[in-house]
């Protein structure tokens, strides 16, 4: 039996047992906890639900015929999948799973059943309301501590939530923007970091995960340990996964069209991953170190650092040419000001610049015939 088969016989049991009224508090809110992570979880649920209502009355009041409701039963579900198409037969093996061990079980309950989903389903919806949420505003960097004792640095322009189940039956953030992990170790409970267009799965280990919506791409890289990547929309995790080990970064290049709307939820975007590149060897430092005192910056053309330098001094900046985008920067900058980091910049790069309160127009210095060679 395969993890993926493992684990969708685990989520069988557990509804079998809250539909039997013998689920224990913990078993509801491991349930409950489940049904919160995908719209698709709760249709199952329900689905599953109203089908073990339905097989109730296949039964006398002093026998139960369980070939009789399998027989129903599986009807019902060949009828349901041949209005699929085909990309749903992992669902379909999912609901035949359920009642396989159902029909065989299946007891008559009462309002007793009925109460309890009842109280079940509305402390769902309360869950679902509470969350932490941490926004850093241009201008800004943040250090956070999760209560497992995860640490997370969040850049400009960034915010981080997670729910008040955190620690207990899951450790899931969602992330907007760029953000350091650095992880406390728990292998019976993954951590998991949910961005608009990819799932990053990890135990213990620290790395560092771009993703600002209005960027082409999601970059992730790892400093320690081993994180475990996985398209949004990708329902087969195990098949699908993308593992990027320590020293290694995955750049993950979102198509455009289908990027989401500032205010579309993670659950709700629709964003599609069109390729994928892992470099090796990576010098992390480069990726990492925004965080750090020592901002250090290699080979990196203008018109990539200046959109970090918008972030990270909430200013907007303005090219008056175009080549000048393409001028290679290296260099170290240590919590300067903005006024420092232009004159720094303008001694090797061929700039002026002019600053009038948040607007910052970078010009071409015509002094410097010769733009150094990439």
């Amino acid at each position: 039996m395969t993890a993926n088969n493992q684990h969708i016989n685990d989520i069988d049991e557990l509804i079998i047992r809250v539909l039997q009224a013998s689920a224990s508090p913990e078993d509801v809110e491991s349930l409950r906890w489940w049904i919160s992570l995908d719209p698709e979880n709760e249709s199952y649920f329900d689905q599953s639900r109203n089908m073990w209502m339905a097989a109730k009355h296949d039964q006398s009041e002093d026998s139960y015929d369980a070939d009789k409701a399998w027989t129903r039963l599986s009807t019902e579900l060949e009828f349901q999948s041949d209005a699929e198409n085909n990309n749903r037969k992992e669902k379909k093996h999912l609901y035949l799973s359920f009642w396989h061990v159902a029909a065989v079980i299946l007891v008559a309950f009462g309002f007793g059943i009925a109460t309890m989903l009842m109280m079940w389903r509305n402390s769902i919806t309360k869950s679902q309301a509470v969350y932490t949420q941490h926004i850093v505003p241009y201008g800004s960097k943040s250090q956070i501590i999760l209560p497992d004792g995860s640490k997370v640095w969040l850049n400009a322009g960034s915010s981080i939530k997670y729910s008040q189940d955190f620690n207990h039956h899951t450790r899931e953030v969602i992330l907007d923007g760029e953000g350091y992990f650095d992880v406390a170790s728990n292998e019976k409970l993954p951590f998991w970091v949910k961005t608009y267009g990819v799932n990053i799965k990890v135990v213990g280990t620290a790395f560092n995960v771009k993703a600002y919506r209005e960027e082409k791409n999601i970059v992730t890289t790892v400093e320690r340990g081993q994180i475990r990547i996985y398209d949004v929309n990708r329902k087969e995790l195990e098949e699908k996964e993308i593992v990027i080990e320590k020293k290694q970064q995955g750049t993950f290049l979102i198509n455009n069209n289908k990027l989401p709307k500032t205010e579309t939820t993670i659950a709700e975007a629709k964003t599609e991953v069109s390729d994928v590149k892992v470099i090796y060897n990576v010098p992390t430092e480069l990726f990492t170190s925004w965080k750090d005192k020592r901002w250090i910056i290699e080979r990196e053309e203008l018109g990539s650092l200046a959109v970090k330098i918008e972030r990270r001094y909430d200013v907007s900046i303005t090219f008056s040419s175009e080549a000048l985008k393409h001028y290679i920067f290296s260099g170290i900058i240590e919590d300067e000001s903005l006024m420092q980091v232009l004159k720094i910049i303008s001694l090797t790069a061929p700039i002026t610049y002019k600053l009038d309160k948040k607007k910052l127009i970078l010009n071409e210095n015509k002094s410097l015939l010769e733009y150094p060679s990439k």
